[in-house]
């Protein structure tokens, strides 16, 4: 069934298992042009409709119980409902597995407006600190 259509899917999202779902993690890097992680945290999900993967995520789990939200990869030739109703039940999903590994909080950031306005919709808020970075290979 292709995913093209408006109507509702039922959105399937398990626990990333890497010898389980890497070949669909390198599905989702391919369609967006980029290359597989070296390393992938332990707490992560991969979200599947109609058997096909539409996205994956991923939180680092920090010291002081904090977690770092680790990046979000939808299916890039995927519809946008499609790949929205995706990452809506993935992030939810992550969001009650982070509370699950003792995560307390989660951090991000980002410059994408779409991914700023759904951590505001699922509870996140600007924090005070300003997000500090070092170049040191140049």
């Amino acid at each position: 069934m292709e995913l093209s259509n408006c109507q509702m899917h039922k959105v399937l999202v398990k626990p990333y298992v890497a010898e389980e779902h890497g070949k669909y993690m390198n599905l989702l890097c391919m369609t967006q042009d980029m290359s597989m992680p070296d390393f992938i945290p332990k707490l992560g999900a991969i979200a599947f409709m109609d058997c096909e993967v539409v996205a994956c995520g991923f939180i680092r789990k920090a010291e002081g119980n904090m977690g770092i939200w680790d990046g979000l990869i939808t299916r890039a030739n995927a519809p946008k409902h499609i790949r929205h109703q995706g990452l809506t039940e993935l992030v939810d999903y992550l969001i009650l597995q982070a509370r699950e590994y003792d995560i307390n909080r989660i951090i991000c950031w980002t410059n994408d407006e779409s991914v700023i306005q759904r951590g505001f919709d699922v509870g996140f808020r600007r924090s005070e600190c300003q997000l500090m970075a070092l170049d040191v290979k140049g």
